[in-house]
């Protein structure tokens, strides 16, 4: 699959928040995310990457100070190449492919592109924050379906990143990396996002590809943990930032919360 080329540009000189989504989810995340860090933490930037976008949602970023945006448009016949490949293929080399070998099988067309979509989205966001982002600069890549509610604390030590670890298996979540303006910060993105470059590009776009790479990496630098407290899923009322990942952004109280910028 061949990676589109990126218009836009990331604009931000201090430290700043990163999010990455379609033109769906712009619209239901990204825009009350935006107008959450505006309005409750306006002394960080924010910059949204999107796939896909309408006019409006680029004009929405460029019209409000402190956001910046870059955006690509997709070859849907990219994805129909990757579907063909996952419904053909016949040998994998860990469970996570083998996992996708069996949804080529057992998905629909629709439902399987849908998929490779997802899973693009997910790895990409990666990919184009590498590209961009400067030497020693420092950012919060987070989930698009999260809302800042109050200030946070940005100086967590002297690690090369933070992120969570699930503490029953050691594995790493994708969706909360501060990168933390290191040399060594800018070393584990840019390898990380080569090697996802790498697996796009040879059709091995499969669920979970962020997070498998993602713990294949990390042990080669020094990380730090976040406060379980820091990015809450559970959204209890004193943490900084809200993330609604899977069924809970169906929650009233998460919904409640995200009127609140409309």
């Amino acid at each position: 699959m061949l990676l589109p080329p990126v218009q836009g540009s990331l604009s931000q000189d201090q430290f700043f928040i990163y999010a990455a989504a379609d033109s769906v989810y712009f619209d239901l995340h990204a825009r009350p995310l935006i107008k959450s860090v505006l309005a409750n933490s306006p002394e960080y930037g924010v910059h949204i990457h999107m796939y896909d976008p309408r006019p409006d949602q680029i004009e929405f970023c460029q019209a409000h100070p402190g956001v910046s945006c870059s955006y690509e448009y997709l070859d849907d016949h990219e994805f129909d190449l990757v579907r063909n490949y996952w419904q053909t293929r016949t040998t994998y080399d860990n469970d996570r492919q083998a996992q996708m070998g069996k949804k080529g099988r057992s998905f629909g067309p629709v439902e399987l592109k849908r998929l490779i979509r997802q899973t693009y989205y997910a790895c990409a966001r990666f990919i184009r924050l590498a590209e961009q982002l400067k030497s020693r600069q420092r950012c919060l890549s987070i989930d698009v379906d999260g809302l800042v509610r109050g200030a946070f604390n940005v100086d967590l030590g002297p690690a090369d990143f933070y992120l969570y670890q699930k503490p029953k298996d050691g594995t790493h979540l994708a969706g909360a990396v501060l990168f933390n303006g290191q040399p060594q910060s800018t070393a584990f993105l840019q390898e990380y996002a080569a090697e996802l470059k790498a697996n796009i590009e040879q059709n091995e776009l499969y669920w979970f590809l962020d997070q498998l790479v993602l713990d294949q990496l990390v042990p080669k630098y020094c990380k730090g943990l976040l406060p379980m407290s820091y990015i809450d899923w559970s959204m209890k009322e004193g943490s900084p930032i809200w993330s609604a990942k899977g069924k809970r952004k169906e929650l009233e109280l998460f919904k409640q919360e995200q009127r609140k910028y409309a």
